[in-house]
């Protein structure tokens, strides 16, 4: 079962992609601005309150954005060839990533680690992603679909963009609870791969069901 796993696993360590010496703090402040805004969704406030975290998000933007710029790395894809591989049963991130980034404030609460050839995405939606009562957007369904199939390409060690995804949803996908999502290479070529993914509840209930095409980009792209 997946969340008795979640409860008697030891915590993993983690593959980051690149490097971040701040991942403790801005996972922190990461995570809180989640909750903020799950709060914010989910929960009556006083006009007084809205407007007092506003005043406050508006000024600490401000001074952040006093820092150093933080673009992304110009071998985000280049790197796929020249890393070495994930070890085994480790958590694989980027901190900053859409979907998964622990340090991305408009992240889902997912980690994705390697189980031999797969990645395995266990993910939580909160009320940021409700569409109809009780079940998160399709949309976001399917963007956590293409997140965990594409780090099935960093397990392989290729370079590739999707171009190409299909979900079937099976099943009302679940807020507040772990999803697990297992993903893997069933074809590929010199210039596609074929990944295939099933999204399961704690008990076992099929949800979601993936599929994705990914443009390979060669090693000679990068001069290697």
């Amino acid at each position: 079962k997946i969340g008795k796993r979640m409860n008697s696993e030891a915590t993993p360590e983690i593959h980051f992609v690149y490097p971040d010496p701040q991942i403790e703090s801005r996972t922190a402040a990461a995570a809180a601005l989640r909750r903020l805004s799950a709060a914010i969704v989910g929960h009556a406030a006083t006009d007084e309150d809205l407007t007092a975290i506003a005043a406050w998000a508006v000024q600490a933007a401000a001074r952040v954005e006093q820092g150093t710029p933080r673009p992304q790395r110009d071998d985000y894809q280049q790197r796929r060839y020249l890393d070495p591989p994930v070890p085994e049963g480790q958590v694989v991130t980027f901190s900053d990533r859409p979907i998964s980034g622990p340090a991305n404030p408009s992240a889902t609460t997912m980690t994705i680690r390697r189980e031999g050839d797969e990645a395995v995405g266990l993910v939580i939606f909160d009320r940021r992603f409700e569409s109809s009562p009780g079940r998160a957007h399709g949309g976001m369904t399917a963007a956590t679909f293409d997140d965990v199939m594409g780090y099935v390409n960093v397990i392989d060690g290729v370079a590739a963009y999707t171009l190409e995804l299909t979900v079937r949803y099976v099943a009302p996908m679940p807020l507040h609870e772990p999803v697990e999502i297992r993903a893997r290479t069933i074809e590929r070529t010199e210039r596609r791969s074929t990944v295939t993914a099933e999204a399961h509840t704690a008990d076992g209930v099929q949800v979601a069901t993936g599929r994705a095409t990914f443009a390979i980009i060669a090693p000679s792209a990068f001069g290697l």
